[in-house]
């Protein structure tokens, strides 16, 4: 079921209830909601009003209602909640099965919100393993590669520390895609915890976690006794050891950093005749630059 679908069917009304009478659906994978968000979310509802209700369910006992299931919507009704709205407005689905139910507010929840890799993975999973999906047919009714989808689904084979570090945001994912280069549980942790006191860019920490394999390597052909703390060449020491080197050569300050995948190089100069003197230095045995 698409996005477009769980929002207009010909069963759709539009009915005010109390805003206390809805429930959030338990295959909802958003687990975090910022206050930030919200409140840029209540001053647009104080602006234009509520555009979009959102979409709910009924859940019954007989005759009798007993509250109302989000299918779509939970941050507007969050919001409104924070505002002190007392009544809302919603779009209500009669006859959803529930089945039907959770499948959409997995979809339509994965295509619009800004889930943290693990609420992605989680929502995955679930598609996976509650309604028997395949990966491939996952990523067809999600609108990603099959590839994307089974990348976020091997988060959920890191420790319980490293999942919640990337939850809170402490580890990208593209830091967890290096994690997960290191098959040794202990070199993932020591990694993920460099990661974050370092404030390791995703290249430093490639750098860094072929420096730990390394050693990882020489360790096992050592001795069987006692490990050893042992130390290794940080991606930093590297850059600062290169960015002496170059500036006692060129004898202008550098800078050395990783910038995506990339390493950028940087000279600080005052004037065009300092420009001009660190080209002739740079390219003083270049065939071209001769002949200039």
């Amino acid at each position: 079921m698409s996005v477009d679908e769980v929002a207009s069917t010909e069963k759709d009304t539009i009915i005010e209830i109390a805003i206390d009478a809805i429930r959030v659906s338990p295959f909802q994978p958003r687990r975090v909601f910022s206050n930030e968000e919200l409140d840029e979310l209540i001053a647009s509802l104080k602006s234009v009003g509520l555009i979009h209700p959102p979409v709910v369910r009924e859940i019954r006992n007989g005759e009798h209602v007993l509250y109302y299931e989000l299918i779509a919507g939970e941050r507007r009704w969050r919001a409104m909640q924070k505002a002190g709205y007392a009544v809302i407005p919603v779009v209500l689905k009669r006859m959803m099965a529930d089945d039907v139910a959770a499948e959409a507010t997995l979809i339509e929840n994965i295509q619009r919100v800004n889930l943290n890799p693990l609420e992605m993975a989680e929502a995955f999973k679930k598609l996976i393993h509650v309604f028997g999906l395949t990966q491939d047919k996952v990523a067809s009714k999600v609108g990603k590669k099959r590839s994307t989808v089974a990348n976020y689904l091997r988060l959920l084979t890191l420790s319980e520390t490293i999942q919640k570090s990337i939850s809170l945001g402490e580890v990208t994912l593209g830091h967890a895609k290096v994690i997960l280069t290191l098959e040794d549980p202990a070199l993932r942790e020591q990694l993920n915890a460099e990661i974050i006191k370092e404030g390791l860019a995703v290249r430093e920490a490639e750098l860094l976690a072929k420096s730990l394999m390394q050693q990882h390597g020489k360790q096992e052909l050592v001795t069987k006794g006692p490990k050893e703390k042992t130390s290794y060449p940080h991606p930093k020491e590297k850059y600062a050891e290169v960015q002496k080197r170059l500036s006692n050569e060129c004898g202008y300050k550098v800078k050395v950093q990783p910038s995506g995948e990339d390493i950028c190089v940087s000279f600080y100069l005052h004037n065009a005749e300092e420009l001009e003197t660190l080209q002739e230095r740079l390219l003083k045995d270049s065939p071209s630059f001769k002949g200039m």
